[in-house]
């Protein structure tokens, strides 16, 4: 005889809270000011210095405080280390060389960038919604894009630049046009011809802009990236980069000014600071001698950066204080200046204005981003009622990847792109576990016996 089973009354079923849609569209829209530089687009093209930024930064967190999901966040496994992260570096400053400076720096961040994900967890609960933050983040190269073909140029020939911009230094150009560029490939990923069409030129112009800043550190990070890509992608899209990145750089790097082409390859593998600077001595190529001799620098500002770490295990030197803190440590000590730079590398720094607690939970932080949304990718991956999920997950993912490769060359910490890139991983991730508990909640299971349940 057939077992009749109770079906589960309708409240038992997990739902998935729809966002609205105009919550969507403000949040996307303040991402694209931070990713499109939106505020100084309007000052070179409009001649209009207005904070629209900043008076966003106060209109998004009083819409996403109506929804009454902001501690959603809480939920992700990357919560913990990222609140961390941010108590550690409030000490840091409290305690720091400079308290007063450190403070009025680490306040202004944490309003600002370090609550995003929760912002990003609260307003998109769906994978749609999701995948609409990510194009709206992606958007924003395109403003970037038409800087460089309208302002950009070469610097001293060698390294494009966007002058009188944040811009201005190529490895941070470099590095926005590779981050936004994983997220570019939402639209590639999506059915419509149109972004796909726009994107088909957009990426290549980004990498070739890349290339002309000559930033060897996001150089070497594309490699990273595309072994990610290899890796994740299905066996058509993985022969396809296989054959089509080797050509693709055949073709483009001989069409780089050759003292750009001599700085990208003109790596010195040593651990030794005296063994490069000889190096560069030796050399007779002024804009070679100039690049290797950049690589000596480098090295030796991440070695004053780990002597202040160990002078300040605990809690660093404070926020933004690595500078002033080296600065008059040498003056103090040896009667010289040290050089009034920054660590040019987000580890260091971290390491050496939060100390090494600071330093843990920011790895930490990165390394339940990118696990958490492996995770993501792969339990969606193959199931059709998921692609939306599927798509997003691979453009965080490589997203996350620019992120922890590029920054050991790349002083950002203290900007954006980590906050935007974790609320989307976040909220990604919250929104496949409600969507998939949903289908499972409502999917029939049968049994042997023929009876019919509703799965909880």
């Amino acid at each position: 005889m057939r077992q009749q089973l109770t079906q589960p009354v309708p409240s038992a079923i997990p739902t998935v809270v729809a966002p609205a849609g105009a919550f969507v569209a403000l949040l996307g829209f303040y991402i694209m000011l931070h990713t499109g530089l939106g505020g100084e687009v309007l000052k070179i093209f409009l001649h209009v210095p207005f904070p629209v930024v900043a008076i966003f930064a106060v209109i998004v967190p009083l819409a996403a405080g109506f929804t009454g999901r902001v501690g959603w966040f809480f939920r992700t496994p990357v919560a913990v280390p990222w609140l961390l992260m941010l108590a550690w570096m409030t000490f840091s400053a409290i305690t720091s060389f400079y308290p007063r400076e450190s403070v009025s720096e680490v306040l202004p961040y944490g309003l600002r960038f370090h609550i995003m994900p929760l912002l990003f967890c609260a307003i998109a609960t769906t994978s749609k919604s999701v995948r609409s933050l990510i194009v709206w983040a992606a958007m924003g190269m395109f403003p970037v894009l038409l800087l460089c073909f309208v302002k950009g140029e070469m610097v001293e020939g060698i390294r494009f630049a966007v002058p009188d911009t944040s811009l201005e230094n190529p490895n941070d150009l470099a590095f926005l046009l590779l981050w936004g560029s994983t997220l570019l490939l939402i639209f590639l990923l999506g059915k419509g011809k149109l972004g796909k069409i726009v994107t088909l030129a957009a990426i290549p112009s980004c990498f070739w802009f890349i290339l002309k800043t000559a930033s060897r550190a996001n150089f070497i990070t594309i490699f990273f990236v595309l072994a990610v890509a290899v890796i994740i992608s299905a066996p058509p899209v993985r022969i396809f980069l296989l054959v089509a990145v080797p050509i693709g750089l055949a073709i483009t790097l001989p069409l780089l000014p050759k003292s750009t082409l001599d700085r990208i390859l003109s790596v010195v593998v040593s651990s030794s600071i005296s063994d490069v600077a000889q190096q560069s001595n030796s050399v007779a190529n002024a804009q070679l001698k100039g690049a290797i001799g950049s690589e000596a620098e480098r090295m030796e500002l991440a070695k004053l950066a780990i002597d202040a770490t160990f002078r300040h295990p605990v809690f660093g030197v404070g926020m933004s204080m690595f500078a002033t803190e080296t600065a008059d440590y040498f003056m103090k000590n040896f009667g010289t200046k040290a050089p009034w730079l920054t660590a040019h590398d987000s580890y260091l720094k971290i390491s050496s204005e939060s100390g090494i607690p600071g330093l843990i939970f920011y790895v930490w932080s990165i390394v339940a981003g990118i696990g958490m949304t492996w995770r993501t990718f792969i339990k969606s991956r193959g199931h059709p009622e998921f692609q939306t999920t599927n798509r997003n997950s691979i453009c965080v993912l490589l997203a996350l990847v620019v992120y922890a490769v590029g920054t050991f060359f790349c002083d950002i910490v203290y900007f954006s792109y980590l906050s935007i890139t974790m609320g989307l991983a976040a909220a990604n991730f919250l929104s496949f576990r409600n969507e998939s508990a949903m289908l499972n909640a409502a999917t029939p299971v049968f049994q042997p016996n023929g009876s019919r349940l509703l799965r909880r």
